[in-house]
């Protein structure tokens, strides 16, 4: 991106560009019915598919024709045969109808939407889809960081025509040459930006297209670190010390529950590394865990420490921890439902006792509204 031609705009596809096959549903659902697949053979062989969709797309066929012929040719790629393959697309499509099938958000994705528009940098999505990408942004947290949705379904016109592209920038006030799109199939998402006069970068994360010739990038979050410069940790680092009982059983929590890893220690401390925060425990005769203030229903420990994570990652982090039995203090939950400072949230206790709390807010720009 040139000083001449200032990003002002960034446009992305939706599938596999900001939200992602779940290739594991899939593998389940065509397992169900008596044909096994494994979901990560699915993903290596997806180009296939991909690549006979663009055919189809520059041909006319239309988008619900064409997403059926998809997994028709992921299916049958992965070894069930085309016959088989057909079988499945009625009972993924109401799969797909229910939650969108297109729902596996990429790490670091939300922090880099938010990066854009703290820049000042609007964001808007076109999309060949069903109409319903406003619903499953707001399930799955992109809700926030998106402006507007063009959708083919809603406009009558498919990518890659360029009136699709046309029709996003009038909507949003955005000039084609400040503008810049984001998608993951060259022929349909490459040649229609460009056909409107803005420039364009294929998404490849996967590394299915090595030989195209244009602006090529694995993934939106590289497209971000590079317009904008490469991350850094946003905050400095804090440090926290603390009191515990021992320091084994100290040791074994924070890295077989939360995974933290270990830096420094002595025969009465230990360090870790909680999240890139530094977090110090120290061996005391006494601790005193005992006062609580009431927030939103919870009996809240006065003291206590935490981070605050990725929407995401506070999703997995609570999942396995739910999976492996772990006591909750306070178990997830979302506090602050519908308010400005809504976020989720859970409690733990380390061995010595001491309250640690796991938040996450999906709009990471909220962690100080008020």
């Amino acid at each position: 991106m040139t000083a001449e031609a200032p990003v002002e705009a960034v446009f992305l596809d939706a599938g596999n560009t900001i939200v992602f096959l779940d290739h594991q549903a899939v593998a389940d659902i065509v397992s169900a019915h008596g044909y096994p697949v494994d979901g990560r053979a699915l993903q290596q062989i997806e180009g296939s598919a991909k690549r006979r969709y663009e055919a189809l797309m520059r041909a006319g066929v239309s988008h619900a024709d064409a997403w059926g012929l998809y997994l028709v040719t992921l299916l049958a790629a992965a070894g069930i045969g085309e016959t088989h393959a057909r079988a499945m697309v009625p009972p993924l499509r109401r799969a797909h109808d229910a939650m969108n099938l297109w729902r596996r958000v990429p790490d670091g994705l939300l922090a880099s939407l938010a990066r854009l528009l703290d820049a000042g940098i609007h964001v808007s999505v076109i999309s060949n889809s069903e109409g319903a990408l406003p619903a499953l942004f707001e399930r799955v947290g992109l809700a926030p960081f998106v402006a507007t949705v063009t959708d083919s379904h809603d406009e009558g016109v498919r990518k890659p025509d360029p009136e699709l592209f046309r029709r996003a920038l009038a909507k949003t006030g955005q000039r084609a040459d400040r503008s810049v799109y984001l998608g993951d199939i060259p022929g349909v998402d490459v040649v229609g930006a460009n056909a409107a006069g803005m420039r364009a970068v294929l998404i490849d994360p996967f590394g299915f297209y090595p030989d195209f010739e244009g602006d090529r990038l694995q993934s939106v979050v590289a497209f971000v670190d590079r317009l904008l410069g490469a991350r850094e940790s946003p905050r400095i680092p804090f440090h926290l010390a603390f009191a515990v009982k021992d320091v084994e059983s100290t040791r074994r929590f924070y890295v077989e529950t939360l995974g933290c890893t270990v830096g420094r220690e002595a025969e009465r401390w230990i360090d870790f590394d909680l999240f890139g925060h530094q977090i110090s425990a120290h061996v005391s005769e006494t601790i005193d865990v005992a006062s609580t203030n009431e927030v939103d229903g919870d009996d809240v420990p006065v003291r206590h420490h935490g981070a605050v994570l990725p929407w995401d990652d506070w999703h997995a982090l609570a999942k396995k921890l739910e999976a492996s039995g772990t006591t909750f203090l306070i178990a997830p939950r979302i506090r602050f439902a519908g308010e400005v400072g809504e976020q989720a949230t859970f409690f733990v206790r380390d061995p010595s006792g001491n309250a640690i709390e796991l938040k996450s807010f999906k709009d990471p720009r909220k962690l100080f509204a008020r």
